[in-house]
């Protein structure tokens, strides 16, 4: 019997002692080591079942399309057409990361202001110079959206900008407090649908009937990233805020919504994606051009950003190696990359895989940085398909979920994925790591601090203290030297978000070197 289940008596050794380890260990020690061998008995189940499908497939090196293709150049003209009449909308996704905070706990990534943890984790990252503080992960993701789109496409882009937040149900209250305070951000409320990410129980092996069933009293755990993306078809699942800050409840889908709304695109990304907070990294024109050039021309319904990767730990770093299905290679080599996830490759054919079709002659292969543009007519039908991801296995405390990623679907038969190389130095996310540490935030703090210099266009010489959030303060002065003239109007925007709903009064001190110049603050701040 124990045979046909594909292990051999060497298995059961973890679970036997000898006589003299019989009288040394104690029960906890003796419970502590079947429990070991136990739980790598049934991660060898699970692997298998999760490369199962990847062992069955033909494999192909991938066709990946650079971004400064002249070709895909020829469309800079209908991207800056497409975001100004807000055809591309954001999702951004809450995969449940956590990072530490210093005090030796941790907590939800969303919700902290890093730079608290990065003063008692690496202090030496702190920089002298303004930084943005008492503002979320979360915020700072929404702001430099709002700042980037308005700064680089004008007012009207920033008005006919769609943005999608998945967040974890557990976090949802957390975003409506950020969403009030901070006045949306300076998005248009009733172009922000939010989109609650639920979480489920565990499954475990019923005695009675010998299969799998649910368990009340086990964890409850968010199931991907994937999961979020079958949300967006589904009708009355999001909802958006009135101006009374009442929620109300969307009718149809989030897509249906998007192309009610004449949102033809849609960029996806996560939030724990750090370096979407470099400037111009969320609005990449270079990839959005690449884009739209290989689905005009190359056939295909979708994009996904990748880099070219030397070492193996990348592999794991960023959980992703790109490949080509041979079945559809040959008739759209651009339009035929999958994204495979090397965490659902740990059997020794699915490793050969990697080896024999991952990279090339010098030892290079490409990674995924987990951001993506679809096509939203096409990402509606393929969402129809229960079979658009592959299920994932995940043992927690003995107990078994389903979990399910966006990468999947660059796999699905009906997707026609291209890939885009990224250029720059923009990485993807760190997805080996559930909760986030010292080396994430070192890394996240060089790049929180060219936001905090880059979000405003301005330099703020008195940093917003304690008082602002002081309730019976009436009147506040802030001085700003513009770096950049044209940053008048972002800066004073900034500024008014800043104390909206904080003081009554706000005193804006400008240095300005003409009447032209002063009569152009005098109408942005009049507006």
């Amino acid at each position: 019997m124990l045979h046909a289940t594909g292990f051999g008596e060497e298995a059961l050794e973890p679970f036997l002692f000898d006589e003299q380890t019989e009288k040394t260990l104690t029960t906890y020690e003796k419970w502590s080591v079947v429990r070991s061998a136990a739980e790598q008995v049934l991660q060898v189940y699970a692997n298998r079942a999760n490369s199962s499908w990847i062992e069955a497939e033909d494999w192909c090196p991938p066709t990946p399309l650079d971004k400064e293709s002249n070709s895909a150049g020829a469309y800079a003209g209908a991207l800056d057409s497409a975001i100004t009449q807000g055809q591309i909308s954001l999702f951004f996704i809450d995969d449940g990361r956590l990072c530490e905070t210093g005090d030796g706990n941790v907590a939800p990534l969303l919700s902290m202001d890093l730079w608290q943890a990065i003063k008692i984790l690496a202090p030496h990252k702190v920089p002298s110079a303004q930084r943005l503080e008492r503002l979320s992960y979360m915020g700072r993701h929404l702001l430099h959206a709002s700042v980037s789109i308005e700064m680089w496409y004008g007012a009207s882009a920033l008005r006919n900008l769609k943005v999608v937040l998945g967040v974890d149900c557990e976090q949802e209250q957390f975003l409506l407090n950020e969403l009030q305070h901070w006045g949306f951000f300076n998005l248009v409320p009733s172009n922000v649908a939010i989109l609650p990410l639920p979480r489920f129980h565990g499954f475990a092996q019923d005695p009675s009937t010998g299969r799998l069933a649910g368990v009340k009293g086990s964890p409850r755990l968010m199931l991907g990233s994937g999961y979020a993306m079958f949300l967006l078809n589904a009708p009355a699942e999001a909802y958006i805020l009135t101006p009374e800050f009442e929620p109300q409840c969307l009718d149809s889908s989030v897509l249906e919504w998007l192309r009610e709304t004449n949102s033809n695109w849609l960029m996806t990304g996560l939030f724990c994606d750090v370096d979407r907070l470099r400037p111009e990294a969320l609005f990449d024109t270079d990839f959005l051009t690449a884009a739209m050039y290989a689905v005009d021309r190359g056939g295909a319904n979708m994009a996904m950003e990748v880099e070219h990767c030397k070492e193996d730990r990348d592999m794991r770093t960023y959980d992703s190696v790109v490949l080509s299905r041979a079945s559809t290679a040959k008739k759209s080599p651009i339009a035929s990359n999958c994204n495979l996830r090397p965490s659902a490759m740990r059997t020794v054919k699915s490793y050969q895989v990697l080896r024999s079709f991952a990279k090339d002659a010098n030892g290079a292969f490409f990674s995924a940085t987990h951001r993506y543009v679809f096509k939203v007519s096409a990402l509606q039908k393929m969402l129809t398909d229960p079979s658009v991801f592959h299920a994932d296995i995940r043992l927690f405390d003995f107990y078994a979920y389903a979990t399910f990623d966006l990468a999947d679907i660059t796999t699905f038969m009906g997707a026609r994925c291209a890939s885009i190389v990224s250029q720059g130095d923009t990485k993807g996310p760190d997805m080996s790591n559930v909760v986030y540490g010292k080396p994430w935030l070192i890394k996240a703090a060089s790049i929180l601090e060219i936001q905090d210099k880059a979000a405003s266009i301005l330099e703020i010489q008195n940093k917003l203290a304690a008082s602002l959030f002081d309730r019976s303060v009436s009147d506040i002065v802030l001085i700003m030297a513009l770096s950049i003239a044209a940053g008048a109007p972002t800066g004073t925007k900034l500024a008014k978000l800043f104390v909206h709903d904080i003081v009554d009064k706000l005193h804006i001190v400008m240095g300005l070197g003409s009447t032209l110049r002063r009569a152009r603050a005098d109408m942005d701040i009049m507006g």
